[in-house]
């Protein structure tokens, strides 16, 4: 079942692999159906599975091992078809936060030109492990929502609010009126990430490996920071360095609990 994109929306498409499943159906996700391996039915996996699924009066297909082989995506013998997956809306993301003191210590990915699943998927994980609030796309030449990024997040999708915005500059301004403080990967800054005191609500901004964000969207920034390691080697992937970046904000802001 391939996926289908329609305006705002990833319309029908099939998730594969135990945990995008299992989270799927945990976090209240519509699921039209569950196909399970009948190599691993009467495994703990596939038990876990199909009562979770019974108790939501979900369908739930037993097919041949060798049928999931035809899988655009390794399966672990589970699959899933997802109806309706609706991306979020910032505004009503920060909306939501300024009703207490969440907005305070808020964090906000914004994902510029990244287009490779395999790195959304990783980026979106770590966005997940660390508690982001939201994590933003653009709507044009970006990586979408799709049952490689479901995979490879390990199901964590369905515990990150993905924004896509047509226009990541007016987004950024939006954040700033927010209370925002915006800093820009880019490894040709000065200052370094452990300098930042991350004082305010915070939004960090990745661009494409290749080339980092673009200059107008680093322009807009407050700030630009890199991320120090050996003198010979340029650069990181820029899943691991979100990761890096999320780990010391969550280390200052948690390190005294």
């Amino acid at each position: 079942m391939a996926a289908e994109e329609q305006g705002n929306f990833v319309n029908k498409f099939t998730i594969f692999g135990f945990h995008p499943v299992y989270e799927a159906i945990q976090s209240g996700i519509p699921v039209e159906k569950i196909i399970i391996s009948r190599s691993v039915f009467n495994r703990r996996r596939g038990q876990s599975i199909l009562k979770s699924a019974g108790d939501l009066g979900i369908e739930v297909e037993i097919l041949p091992g060798d049928r999931f082989a035809s899988f655009p995506v390794p399966s672990q013998g589970f699959a899933a078809a997802i109806s309706q997956y609706r991306y979020h809306d910032i505004r009503e993301i920060v909306g939501g936060l300024k009703t207490g003191d969440a907005i305070k210590k808020s964090v906000v990915l914004i994902l510029s030109g990244i287009n490779d699943p395999q790195n959304l998927g990783a980026i979106i994980r770590s966005a997940a492990f660390f508690g982001v609030d939201a994590l933003i796309t653009s709507l044009h030449r970006s990586a979408t929502i799709t049952a490689s990024v479901y995979k490879v997040s390990a199901g964590m999708v369905s515990r990150v609010r993905v924004c896509r915005e047509v226009n990541i500059s007016q987004t950024i301004n939006f954040l700033k009126k927010e209370g925002y403080w915006i800093y820009g990967a880019d490894v040709r800054a000065m200052k370094r990430l452990e300098d930042i005191k991350f004082n305010f609500p915070v939004a960090f901004v990745f661009g494409a490996e290749d080339k980092g964000p673009g200059k107008l969207i680093l322009d807009n920034c407050d700030e630009t920071f890199s991320i120090k390691g050996r003198s010979d080697v340029d650069s990181l992937n820029v899943s691991v360095a979100a990761g890096i970046s999320l780990s010391r904000i969550f280390y200052l802001r948690n390190s005294n609990k």
